[in-house]
């Protein structure tokens, strides 16, 4: 009866001690990642060299309106496209949005009208196209001057 009682109590124990427990950590931070959709690829003919992004596009009302806001990181192989129906003065700010950027104005003949370089996060400063532009591109600050993207350079939209 001893031998029966003193068991249970060692297996009590083992199963109720804590200290031999390996502890886990709570407080892990999970890497958190952005999922970009892929429509498309959009190949820039710049002046130092050719490079090739992938973009998520925004074309509905909604879509523009919310753009990259609130995304904590950017690859540099992506970027978002934003297509309008027609050519007019356009102007975006960063509001809301975690990421520098390089806003990008495209005229509807694909050859670039202007470009807002380093456009600062949270900023609520409006940074307008110089001419009428029909889409906009933004790409991770410093993308442009990487590559030798400026005023005029060509730019080829392909859709999925």
């Amino acid at each position: 009866m001893r031998v029966i009682l003193l068991l249970s109590v060692i297996v009590l124990f083992t199963c109720c001690n804590t200290q031999n427990k390996p502890k886990v950590n709570t407080l892990k931070k999970k890497a958190i990642k952005e999922r970009y959709l892929n429509e498309g690829v959009i190949t820039f003919y710049g002046s130092i060299d050719t490079s090739i992004i992938t973009f998520e596009l925004a074309n509905t009302a909604a879509e523009i309106q919310k753009g990259l806001m609130h995304r904590k990181y950017l690859p540099d192989s992506v970027g978002m496209l934003f297509q309008f129906a027609s050519m007019q003065m356009r102007s975006f700010w960063m509001k809301n949005t975690n990421i520098a950027l390089d806003i990008i104005y495209v005229k509807d003949d694909f050859r670039i009208e202007n470009i807002e370089e380093q456009a600062q996060p949270f900023s609520e400063y409006s940074l307008p196209s110089t001419g009428p532009a029909q889409y906009v591109i933004e790409v991770n600050a410093g993308y442009c001057s990487k590559h030798g993207i400026g005023k005029e350079t060509l730019v080829k939209i392909d859709y999925n």
